[in-house]
């Protein structure tokens, strides 16, 4: 996450705990303005361009405001 806030590197990837690594990004880096919970991205490659699934995460409360 430092190294992310220092702009040294432009990603996080993480083999570890998925809830550790969200709550270490919310503590850095906060919620996006009018957002009111985390998500987590995966990236999906397609024939034609790379796709992205939002909130790919364990969630049975997603609502469609949340994907908003």
């Amino acid at each position: 996450m430092d190294l992310v806030a220092n702009g040294e590197t432009s990603v996080i990837v993480t083999a570890g705990n998925t809830g550790a690594a969200v709550m270490a990004a919310h503590r850095d880096f906060g919620l996006l303005p009018d957002s009111d919970r985390l998500a987590l991205a995966t990236r999906i490659p397609t024939k034609r361009r790379d796709a992205v699934l939002l909130d790919s995460g364990a969630n049975l409360e997603c609502r469609p405001k949340h994907l908003l």
